[in-house]
């Protein structure tokens, strides 16, 4: 469901294997803090090895999300009716399945659930999130296109102060959600094609421009 975000282009080893490993981590972190919740104080305390370990599994885990914003960044959104369309007919397809076994096995139909196939719940932020990256990426993509790399720079440098200040320390704008928002990966996003656009030096002639 993620091919949508990239150019055409021939496929590369090393970027299918990175979204393999973060498919891989997503579903560890599913399956650590959130199917299990978080270690307590009194299992830290019984089971010090065993909480520091979870919780190092998670903090390594954590990042999947965003390494997939990451690759949307470093090969730039194109949107397109069809690619969008396929991204919404997996997300339906999964949801309603799910929802549909979940159904059979206990034979309960839940508003919630109904809900959830809509995502009209939280918990499925990400599609929410990505669709509006995917919406306004044309926004984005005129951005870096029509701006130099000094503008550029600072434009960045601003938004992960911002970010750093009142999203994460002071916690005064709410609306970063701890990164799991869209205004979270427009900046993930540009800082991305940023990269992509004025590699490094160290980075050779594998990054090229737009």
């Amino acid at each position: 469901m993620f091919y949508l975000d990239s150019q055409r282009l021939d496929r590369q080893s090393n970027i299918e294997s990175l979204r393999i490993l973060a498919i891989f981590l997503i579903l560890v972190v599913h399956a650590d803090f959130w199917a299990l919740g978080a270690p307590s104080p009194q299992e830290i305390h019984d089971f010090p090895t065993a909480s520091t370990t979870r919780f190092l599994i998670e903090s390594i885990s954590i990042c999947a999300v965003n390494v997939f914003i990451m690759i949307s960044g470093w090969f730039g959104i194109h949107p397109k009716a069809k690619s969008l369309f396929n991204f919404l007919f997996q997300c339906a397809f999964f949801l309603f399945g799910i929802y549909f076994i979940k159904i059979l096995a206990t034979g309960k139909v839940s508003g919630e659930g109904i809900k959830g196939c809509f995502l009209l719940l939280k918990w499925n932020w990400f599609i929410k999130a990505y669709l509006m990256l995917y919406i306004f990426s044309p926004i984005l993509n005129a951005f870096v296109e029509n701006t130099n790399k000094r503008t550029f720079k600072i434009v960045l440098i601003c938004y992960f102060l911002f970010q750093t200040i009142y999203g994460w320390c002071s916690v005064g704008a709410e609306w970063f959600k701890d990164g799991y928002s869209a205004i979270s990966f427009f900046g993930i996003y540009l800082l991305m094609r940023y990269l992509r656009c004025y590699p490094p030096p160290y980075a050779g002639d594998q990054a090229s421009s737009i």
